[in-house]
């Protein structure tokens, strides 16, 4: 089976960050990272077509062992959003009506990261593989539907931050994420997309 381009990409700039990679460090180290922000879809929704920014909120934990070049990082997010769209699907209707949608999404993630210190300035790359759940409800009156689906994918993420008050640093953090519906009857559509928010951070070790 072909590899999918964001697969491929996401596999050639991991091996370029391994390769280029220094020697291991002699001391191990940690970071936990708070984002607040926003997540930005890569599609429009399958329901009604609607795409906006959606608050996010997120945590982030990178470890470093000792004598390795790269560390291991994980997260997992959240973002919810809720707003005015339209629907077919309302009982005794066949034209469209307008309908209150809620929209939950939550995905969680496992990969590499390889930072970078210059003074009290950090910035690191990490990517690797996520899963995401997606849940929506729809409503008018005294009729409602909720719908859940899952996808699967990898993701990417930059962040540059500074330290400002000892072990604690503020920065900021971008990550995209390439996803596939679990569902084969959706693997035609386009899911995923960019996060972007402040982070609070707070490492320690080398």
């Amino acid at each position: 089976m072909a590899t999918s381009r964001p697969a491929f990409i996401l596999f050639a700039i991991l091996t370029a960050t391994l390769m280029l990679a220094p020697p291991g460090t002699a001391v191990a180290s940690s970071r936990l990272d708070l984002l607040v922000g926003a997540r930005v879809p890569r599609k429009p929704d399958l329901t009604d077509g609607h795409r906006s920014a959606q608050p996010a909120i997120g945590v982030d934990f990178s470890v470093l062992p000792r004598g390795w070049p790269v560390g291991v990082a994980a997260y997992v997010s959240g973002a919810a959003e809720r707003y005015e769209g339209s629907t077919l699907d309302y009982p005794g209707f066949g034209d469209w009506l307008s309908a209150d949608y809620r929209l939950l999404y939550g995905d969680a993630g496992l990969g590499l990261e390889k930072a970078w210190h210059v003074g009290r300035s950090r910035l690191s790359l990490a990517g690797g593989l996520m899963a995401s759940t997606t849940e929506t409800r729809v409503s008018r009156d005294a009729w409602s539907e909720t719908s859940s689906d899952r996808a699967n994918g990898q993701w990417l993420s930059v962040e540059a931050s500074r330290t400002v008050l000892g072990h604690l640093a503020l920065g900021i953090r971008a990550r995209y994420t390439w996803e596939a519906y679990s569902d084969p009857r959706l693997q035609w559509a386009k899911v995923g997309g960019l996060k972007l928010g402040m982070t609070l951070g707070f490492g320690f070790g080398a």
